[in-house]
This record gives structure tokens, sequence and C-alpha cells, in this order.
């Protein structure tokens, strides 16, 4: 019956969450974390083709060729879904929510081996799957989420390690799943200096304490190591990207950062408050706050490992990451404040459920549930995809395609982060239209025509390209549809398009 229940609340979530990952234009950062998946499953190597980076301080600098800004794992993990879907930014964002489902499954293994209680388990996998700090990452192609997966994948690994006479190939296996989770992303060192630390802690003679974590490490950095079959083909673009995307931005004074972090979480946490909701963000923090508070009353070691799971997860990212914006990352600590809500959950229901009746807790706990969790749930949005499902202006892709059919095939064109993987998957000449500057500035380059969404035309890049507008596309005052502006230069030759405002 359990397992019922845990794929029920699995295609709970995918009937929320997959309208919108099919139905929406590319997203935050999806121009550049989408594309190595399709050039992975037609080429075999990842890069973002329509990059043409030549300044020095470009993190993208030489991405055409190779990407390194970013590990790849995320990348080869799209590479299937390409194999046998069409090439849209949907296909690729597909890989993430995979990977959300196995993190709701893995929640449920964890409270399960953690407590050994079957209700424990299901409610914290439930409300993990209704928490927008997964809501987010889930439906973005980015490789916040897989990581934040193998994260979680490494944490079941040494649960069984600790309650199985700590095995050695349970220690080895969490290192291999710390070393897949740094291919996906390096906020992997958050979760890899925790299980570090559990492993040096956990009772033992001294020797062997010392030992585990090296050997932890050491299995990890082997499973890391894998990224050098592509890094030995250009270690100098390997040097400027990653050096430039994931060093740089996190600043110096990590040490400083560590020890003093109250600047940093200042400054981070109404950005992870904002994004959780207010009501998700004090109802789980309040669960985390209870469950620390009981663990050091009653020294319960459980109780214990879950709450300082949770607090250093959040403590670790922010002094890490340093002014970074953290993304998607929080959907690795958000699961230990799920299993604490969980915990509390059941004992909730249970002392309900004697005063009042199980009819009346089930009502109870379900109108707490729908105050804490229906704002931001993300429903409208879902909603208005289903609603619309045979429009057009729905479904990018096809979007896409409708443009580029009024425009000659050998036409060079500028399109816009939230277009461009569907306008290069559909064979055409592509340069990402963006104005960005430690990426590139595309309105130095050539164009015939431009197209540009929401995005493009905000930050002002028609004015930047000396642009006329010559259609729109789509309408602009509905913000869950797709909009678009197609743009040619002021002093071109050639056929002329007629002009036409709001085509559907």
């Amino acid at each position: 019956m359990s397992r019922i229940v845990l794929l029920i609340v699995i295609a709970i979530f995918l009937c929320f969450r997959l309208p919108p990952v099919l139905c929406q234009a590319g997203g935050p950062d999806e121009e550049w974390y989408a594309i190595p998946g399709l050039t992975i499953a037609r080429e075999g190597v990842p890069r973002v083709p329509y990059s043409r980076a030549t300044e020095s301080d470009s993190v993208f600098l030489g991405a055409e060729r190779l990407l390194f800004a970013m590990p790849p794992l995320s990348f080869y993990a799209q590479a299937p879904f390409f194999l046998i879907m069409p090439p849209t930014y949907a296909t690729a964002r597909l890989a993430s929510l995979a990977a959300a489902c196995l993190a709701i499954l893995l929640v449920h293994a964890i409270a399960r081996s953690l407590w050994d209680d079957q209700a424990t388990a299901l409610w914290a996998a439930g409300i993990y799957s209704m928490c927008r700090l997964l809501y987010f990452p889930a439906m973005l192609a980015r490789p916040d989420m897989l990581c934040g997966t193998l994260g979680l994948a490494a944490v079941w690994a040494m649960c069984h390690w600790s309650r199985r006479e700590r095995q050695r190939r349970w220690l080895a296996l969490a290192g291999v799943f710390l070393g897949l989770a740094g291919l996906s992303h390096p906020f992997a060192i958050v979760f890899a200096l925790q299980l570090g630390i559990w492993a040096a802690l956990a009772p033992g003679a001294v020797p062997a304490r010392l030992l585990r974590p090296v050997g932890l490490a050491a299995t990890a950095l082997a499973t890391f190591s894998v990224w050098l079959i592509l890094i030995v083909r250009s270690p100098e673009l390997f040097r400027l990207q990653f050096i430039g995307n994931i060093l740089e931005p996190a600043g110096p004074g990590l040490v400083s950062r560590l020890l003093f972090p109250w600047q940093d979480l200042v400054g981070h946490l109404p950005l992870v408050i904002e994004r959780a909701g207010i009501s998700q963000a004090a109802f789980l923090a309040t669960c985390l706050a209870v469950v620390t508070g009981l663990a050091w009353r009653r020294h319960d070691r459980t109780l214990g490992l879950v709450s300082a799971l949770g607090w250093s997860a959040v403590y670790l990212l922010i002094a890490l990451q340093g002014s970074h914006p953290l993304q998607g990352y929080w959907c690795y600590p958000v699961a230990f404040f799920a299993m604490a809500a969980g915990w509390c959950a059941v004992r909730c229901f249970a002392k309900c459920r004697e005063r009042v009746g199980v009819a009346t807790a089930r009502v109870l706990a379900s109108c707490l549930l729908l105050l804490v969790f229906l704002p931001g749930s993300g429903l409208r949005t879902t909603w208005a995809c289903v609603r619309n499902w045979n429009r057009i202006e729905y479904n990018p892709h096809q979007f896409t395609r409708s443009i580029l059919a009024d425009l000659p095939a050998e036409a060079q064109l500028t399109v816009g982060a939230e277009y461009a993987l569907d306008a290069y998957g559909l064979n055409r000449r592509v340069l990402l239209g963006i104005r960005y500057y430690n990426y590139f500035d595309a309105t130095k380059y050539h164009y015939d025509y431009a197209i540009m969404g929401r995005a493009g035309m905000k930050e002002g890049l028609d004015r930047a390209m000396n642009a006329r507008i010559v259609r729109t596309y789509g309408n602009p005052n509905d913000p869950f549809s797709c909009y678009a502006v197609l743009l040619a230069p002021d002093r071109r030759t050639g056929e002329s398009i007629p002009r036409q405002h709001d085509r559907p």
C-alpha cells in the first residue's frame, strides 16, 4: 500500500509540473545548459554552437567548441531524451523532472531508513514534492536538480552504512554518488563536507575515524576524474571557462565566510524566503526548529542528524557560494526540512486523531497543507498550460516554427534566449541573441533577422542592434504564453516582409 501511495505522490507531482515543462519558452540560463545535451546526442561532446564569445574575460570563451563552464554530467543525462524527442527546451527539462521524481523517492527512502516508519517517510516525500524549492529546479534545464538528487543518494548510502555495521561498500557507494554530484555541479562540495564530517564522527577507533573521510574523498575524486577525458582535449578552455564561471564568482575570503557568515546570511536568506514562499519557509523552518529542540532535550541521534544536515546545508551553501546567486541549489537542503515536517506531521496527526477523531484530523491536516503549500504552487501556470494546450502560443517549438516559416531558410538569425534552442534544432543559422558583459555581445555581429522574446526587448536589444520591428507574434499581455518580436536591420536590402502585429 505504501508503494502505491508513493507512486500517487509522484503522479500528482508530474501532473502539476509536466504541463509547464512542455509549454513554456526558455528560462534562466537554459540557453547555455540545455543545448549541450543536444550536441552530445548528435556529436558526442557538450558545446554551445550558437555562442560567439571572443572576449578574453568571457566565461563562455570557446563554448562553441567545448563547454567547460559547468561539469558535464547533467548534459549527458539530457542526451538520451534528445535521442528520442524533438530538439527543444522541453526535452532538456525532462532530465531535471526525472531527477526530481528520483529525489522524492530518495527522501522517502532516507526517512524510512532513519525512523523505520512508513508513515513518516510518506509524509516527508509528500511534503517535499509540494515545496517551491523543488518546484523551480525540477522545471529548468539546469544542473541543480541532478546534483541535489545525487547528494540525497549519497546521504541514503551513508544511512545504510550507519545501519549495516559500517560496511565499506556503502561508504564507497556514497563516495561514487559524491563524485557524480561533483560532475553535475560544484555545489556538491556542500554534501561532501557534510558526509566527510559524518564519517569522521561516527563511533569507532581513531585510525578508522581518520581513514573513513579519506576513503570517501578518494572514491569521490576517482569518480570525478572521469571529466579528464574531456578536459585533456582543451585544458586551456577548461581553465578559462571553469575558473571564470565557478571559482571567481564565489569571490575571495572563503575562510572568513565560513567563520563569519553573517553578512552573507543577511543577504541570501531574504532571497530564499522569497523563493520558498513565506508560508512554506515559516512552516518548514518551524518544523526543523522543533525537531532540533527535541533532539537536544531527548539526546535523540536521529533527530539530531536530520537537524544537523538541514541547518548545516543552509550554512554551507551560503558561506561557500558567497555572493554567487544560489539558483535551484536549495532543492537539497529543503529535503531535510521536509523530513522534519513529515516527522512532526505524523505525531501531530496522531494526537489530533485521539482528540477529535480520524475524519476531523484528516480535514484539519488537509486544510493546513492547502494553507501552507497552495500559495505560489504554480497552479495558475499549470492551469493556463492545460486550458490552452492546443494553442500555438503555448507550444514554444511550434511557435518558433511558425516564425521561421516566414523567413528565408538561409537567413542569418539572431535569436533571443527564449527561442534559441528551438530555432537551432530546426536547422537554422542561429546566433544567441544576448548582450551580457562577461558572456558575449550579439549586437556586434551581422544578422538578417532577429527574433527577440520579452527579455531581449526589455533589455533594449532592438535599439542596440539598430533594428526595426517587422512583426510581432503572440500576446504580450499574457505572461503564461509565448511572445516574440521579429526584427530587421534598419538599412537592409532584399525582400520585405509585410508588417503585422499581434499575430496568434
